[in-house]
């Protein structure tokens, strides 16, 4: 299937036992949101924008889904809730137990108050941009039209995102 007809998400973890929370959270997308057709291997990275005493698990997935743009962060962000996930009121990145980021939607420029896609600052992550490239190395930004690895080579030499390995095979 050709990228622009797949949603890519991004996950990521790092409270708890991270390998399942990544685990749960697929099997959670699988059975409530569309069928995932690729996953990335585990990649561990400090945190971004904040500190804390873990790291994080990151982790992308291809899949296909009917569900709208807003359908579907509805329906992650549910799943965030479901597994655990406390939504707090404080401001900036704080450590959590999952976080779902639609990434891509189908190659698709989308805007609202609630949601951007692509993500607004998935350029500037190479915890993203790492395996998103693993699963589609074609992949090509719908606004910029950088592809994924022009994108990998500008990031900031101060990241460390390291493959850990396949999470669910």
């Amino acid at each position: 299937m050709k990228s622009d007809q797949r949603i890519f998400l991004g996950l990521g973890t790092n409270l708890g036992d991270r390998s399942k929370n990544l685990a749960n959270a697929i099997l959670q997308i699988e059975t409530q949101v569309g069928k995932i057709l690729a996953q990335s291997s585990v990649y561990v990275s400090a945190p971004f924008g904040f500190k804390a005493d873990t790291d994080f698990f990151n982790q992308v997935i291809s899949l296909e889904s009917q569900l709208d743009p807003l359908e579907l962060l509805a329906k992650i962000k549910s799943i965030e809730s479901q597994i655990g996930r406390i939504k707090t009121k404080a401001s900036g990145y704080q450590s959590r137990i999952i976080d779902l980021d639609i990434i891509d939607y189908k190659g698709q420029v989308y805007r609202s108050d609630q949601l951007a896609i692509p993500h607004e600052q998935m350029h500037l992550r190479d915890f993203v941009l790492l395996p998103l490239s693993e699963i589609e190395p074609h992949w090509t930004h719908p606004i910029s039209g950088q592809s994924v690895s022009q994108l990998i080579q500008q990031l900031d030499s101060s990241q460390n995102a390291e493959k850990m390995g396949v999470a669910n095979d």
